[in-house]
């Protein structure tokens, strides 16, 4: 469960933004757990639901599901990222600068396989002086975010990312 208990000079706005998304990640990581879980084929006969009971000696009894790595893997292998079109060669060539930069064709492909196991996945955008644009993917196991309904597009998010060795 993530806890924040105090930002210094976060604006009273931002910062009941946060406490929402804090809200929407704890609300969303359990069944992510499960969701992860499913995908390693670490599911013990506890977990899922036989309809009968279990003696206690065989409700941590593993049961080798491996379906869910499959199938995940063979659709995101499917799914393949060939770049942009554009009208404006200049265009072409900056977005392709974009793309060897931040070497996001394998990128994309773990970010494919974060999408078809949780549902959805997040990208974030940061200045870095070396390339100019920085894009990182997250999984919702690490990032959150507040959908408008209205607008059609999030309203905000947030991204953990550890920068720390």
């Amino acid at each position: 469960m993530l806890a924040i208990d105090n930002i210094v000079n976060l604006p009273e706005r931002e910062t009941l933004m946060l406490a929402k998304l804090v809200s929407v990640f704890n609300y969303h990581a359990m069944q992510n757990a499960i969701k992860q879980k499913y995908y390693e084929g670490a599911v013990t006969l506890n977990d899922v639901n036989l309809g009968i009971a279990l003696p206690k000696e065989l409700k941590n009894l593993s049961i080798g599901c491996e379906w869910g790595a499959k199938t995940v893997d063979v659709l995101a292998a499917r799914s393949m990222f060939d770049g942009f079109v554009s009208e404006n060669g200049l265009d072409i060539v900056l977005l392709n600068q974009l793309i060897e930069n931040n070497d996001l064709i394998p990128q994309y492909m773990k970010a494919c396989k974060d999408q078809l196991k949780f549902g959805c996945t997040f990208a974030t955008l940061s200045a870095d002086k070396k390339i100019g644009c920085k894009v990182r993917f997250h999984s919702p196991q690490t990032a959150a975010a507040l959908w408008n309904g209205a607008k059609g597009r999030i309203d905000c998010g947030m991204a953990i990312i550890d920068t720390v060795p």
